[in-house]
């Protein structure tokens, strides 16, 4: 109980919770310990293996960037709120710190020992087989992160979102949290019926982002297609059957189900854009997060 607030911030353990609240007590008890820091004390230094992943249960750190270990041109500074996961990327790869965290008030940090916590999810097996494909996929963005993205860091790694992570998983798998989501979902028996339909049909995923809001989610790329002129590409028209309908929106397409942002760009460019396949420079990829509510279902779905 004492550690369930800051457990229930990562959308992952939210999940396995609701799956055996046994399990992940027991998990609290063997890989969860709590540090108190003292003001200007630090959490961890840059260039120093990573043993554990923290949640700053209570106060605030700053963590610093600095060029002769970290891949940035002048030193940078990030505050790290309360209620903040910090080197999530401990749970899934052999993860060095990039940055130092340094305790700016009074701090207490969660610390879970991810060995500890694999030690005792292995006694579930339907757990231990989430968290090893949740681990496979982590570890795809971590070493694929593409070149003209942000380096991956103690705070985040690029495309490595709860929900980036879900539509990755195996079909029964993304169909188990779904569902799971889906069934917390607080509206009219029918709107829940489709959603639930949507769900079993494979078009649509579900996930509780870990602050107690259901979100569907989408991954999409688009593309801002930039001649040396400076003129822009923009798709004007679709196809709805035998109709064009007029639109004015930067190209792109979803991703499909397992595939990373670098796939789904070759992808466009194999099918759509054949004609300047190979003669286009890839200057600089970002991430934009949309949320708009679906008129279908009513659910809010998050556009990544």
């Amino acid at each position: 109980q004492i550690v369930a607030p800051e457990m229930q911030r990562y959308p992952l353990f939210r999940f396995l919770i609701s799956v055996s609240r046994r399990l992940m007590q027991q998990a609290c008890m063997d890989a969860v310990t709590f540090r108190h820091l003292p003001p200007h004390d630090e959490a961890f230094m840059a260039g120093v293996p990573a043993s554990c992943a923290f949640c700053v249960a209570r106060g605030k750190l700053k963590y610093t960037k600095r060029p002769d270990s970290s891949p940035v041109q002048q030193v940078t500074v990030e505050l790290v709120p309360q209620g903040s996961w910090v080197s999530e990327a401990a749970f899934w790869v052999a993860w060095v710190h990039v940055g130092t965290a340094e305790a700016l008030t009074y701090s207490r940090l969660l610390e879970v020992d991810p060995r500890k916590l694999a030690g005792t999810l292995a006694r579930h097996y339907r757990a231990m087989d989430l968290m090893s494909e949740y681990c496979r996929q982590f570890h795809k963005r971590v070493v694929s992160a593409p070149l003209c993205a942000p380096w991956p860091d103690d705070l985040r790694v690029p495309f490595a979102e709860f929900g980036d992570i879900v539509a990755s998983l195996r079909q029964d798998q993304r169909w188990v949290m779904s569902r799971r989501a889906a069934r917390n979902v607080s509206w009219f028996t029918q709107s829940r019926k489709r959603l639930v339909s949507e769900v079993d049909e494979s078009r649509c995923v579900v996930v509780d982002l870990g602050d107690g809001e259901i979100h569907c989610v989408v991954p999409i790329v688009v593309l801002r297609l930039r001649r040396s002129d400076g003129r822009i590409l923009m798709q004007v028209g679709r196809c709805a059957g035998r109709r064009i309908v007029p639109c004015c929106r930067l190209p792109g397409g979803k991703q499909h189900f397992g595939e990373l942002v670098r796939d789904t760009i070759q992808r466009l460019f194999e099918t759509a854009f054949r004609m300047i396949q190979g003669r286009v420079d890839i200057c600089e990829v970002t991430r934009e997060t949309c949320d708009k509510q679906s008129r279908r279902s009513g659910l809010l779905t998050r556009y990544l």
